[in-house]
């Protein structure tokens, strides 16, 4: 991921490689108007003369704790039936991500097609959902996709949903709009032009537990000390909060 190795070359040109000790800042990404802080730690370790080895890991807390609410809404609406989805809690599992929460689906008798003034209600049932999501972190951009989801009815109502194939259906409509939710999500980092000239090079990365169900990301890589990533780096001091580099 070429702009998270860059800005751990930022960090390289204020300490020493190898530091015992990461070093850490925060990036911000914008999701629905709102930016949302991740907390890194940079970890960096002499490679050759002209590479440093670089681990970021991120604290992605804030974004875990704003997913349910940007995924949950009301999925269907028509005159025979509404579905409406309602996440509460996002927890990390490994390099996935658990969804819980609940799905509604109220089936209406209409007098006439879209005649939502007639229609009357025949079925209603709230259910428990578990989705599974897939996450990658791909080109400065946090991505997720939905692997599997589970929709169990029980009782009598569940037993009829699932004799008229409602269960299947219902679960086929929330899978549709989940992964167009999730699509549709801007989740990139913002950093800055100067950064995006470095060489950098990704080896392995994705999201991660980081215990307790927290959501983190941890990318390993490594980022070439070629001349023109320096000087654009110097130039940039000012913004990044160094001091200003007469360099021409």
């Amino acid at each position: 991921m070429k702009h998270f190795l860059a800005a751990a070359l930022l960090a390289a040109s204020v300490a020493p490689a190898g530091a015992a000790q990461p070093m850490t800042f925060t990036e911000r990404v914008e999701i629905n108007g709102h930016r949302m802080p991740i907390f890194m730690e940079v970890y960096l370790e002499p490679a050759s003369r002209a590479k440093i080895a670089v681990k970021v890991a991120g604290n992605l807390r804030a974004i875990q704790v704003n997913l349910p609410a940007l995924l949950s809404g009301v999925v269907q609406d028509t005159c025979e039936q509404r579905i409406a989805l309602q996440l509460d809690k996002a927890r990390s599992e490994g390099d996935h991500i658990r969804l819980l929460g609940r799905v509604q689906l109220i089936r209406y008798h209409c007098d006439a097609e879209g005649d939502f003034d007639t229609r009357r209600r025949t079925l209603s049932n709230i259910t428990q959902v578990d989705a599974l999501l897939n996450g990658q972190i791909r080109n400065n951009c946090l991505h997720a996709s939905l692997e599997d989801l589970t929709i169990d009815p029980s009782g009598l109502i569940g037993g009829v949903m699932n004799l008229l194939n409602l269960t299947e259906r219902v679960s086929q409509t929330v899978r549709e709009d989940l992964n167009a939710e999730l699509a549709d999500r801007d989740m990139c980092l913002d950093m800055p032009d100067a950064l995006k000239a470095l060489d950098a090079h990704i080896a392995q990365g994705g999201f991660r537990d980081f215990g307790d169900g927290q959501l983190g990301f941890v990318i390993q890589g490594s980022v070439d000390l070629n001349a023109e990533g320096v000087i654009a780096i110097l130039h940039m001091l000012p913004e990044l909060g160094g001091a200003p580099c007469d360099c021409d």
